[in-house]
């Protein structure tokens, strides 16, 4: 198989460490088509809610007094604490006891 020549920074410590590293071409084009596809979920997601949003009839709007969490820089378990978080304080705000 042909191989492609990567350069790697490493930092260890107060070290920069740069190498190179020979990847199969096949992995390098595996790896280049997941993030295109990515992209493109994100573009094709990002074009359904404008659509979405700005339709004449019946337009998606967030509903009054909804949240809204933007769980981007969250893991699973972040975005879970969050909501179990989030309802107990709206549980105790309005008058339920856990």
């Amino acid at each position: 198989p042909e191989f492609l020549l990567i350069g790697v920074v490493e930092i260890v410590g107060s070290f920069v460490i740069l190498s190179t590293i020979n990847v199969p071409l096949t992995l390098v084009l595996a790896v280049v088509l997941v993030a295109l596809v990515a992209l493109d979920v994100v573009a094709n997601v990002r074009m359904r809610d404008h659509i979405d949003s700005t339709r004449a009839e019946s337009p998606l709007r967030k509903a009054e007094g909804a949240c809204e969490l933007d769980s981007t820089p969250m893991s699973a378990d972040e975005q879970n604490q969050w909501m179990i978080d989030y309802f107990k304080h709206w549980m105790e705000d309005h008058g339920y006891q856990g």
